[in-house]
């Protein structure tokens, strides 16, 4: 009768150690609004690689992308690898900052 008494309590505790684990939490808007943030903030950072800031970006993956699309598609592409070959610094250094103000207006709380 002991040995009953003494497993029992020990029973409960498993029980409820996984009824904890099996829990699970729902995901809130915000919870997605954090992750997004946090996703931008990532984009941010890649995009503030030296690469970034040379021409060769514009000539060797921008303007790659155009040849042999239709004129829809060719021509706007065409248009941005020149805009930015021309000001690669500017462009580059404008991308991670709109990336890092769309973040922070991601993660900080509304209100």
């Amino acid at each position: 009768m002991t040995t009953i008494l003494t497993t029992r309590p020990q029973r409960r505790r498993l029980q409820e150690a996984v009824a904890l684990l099996g829990r699970r939490r729902h995901l809130t808007r915000r919870d997605l609004q954090i992750a997004l943030g946090v996703l931008w903030l990532l984009d941010g950072g890649l995009q503030a690689q030296p690469f970034m800031f040379t021409r060769g970006f514009a000539t060797q993956l921008i303007a790659p992308t155009g040849q042999s699309q239709p004129s829809v598609v060719s021509d706007p592409v065409h248009l941005a690898s020149t805009v930015i070959a021309k000001h690669a610094a500017k462009v580059a250094t404008s991308k991670p900052q709109v990336a890092a103000v769309v973040a922070r207006s991601c993660c900080c709380k509304p209100g």
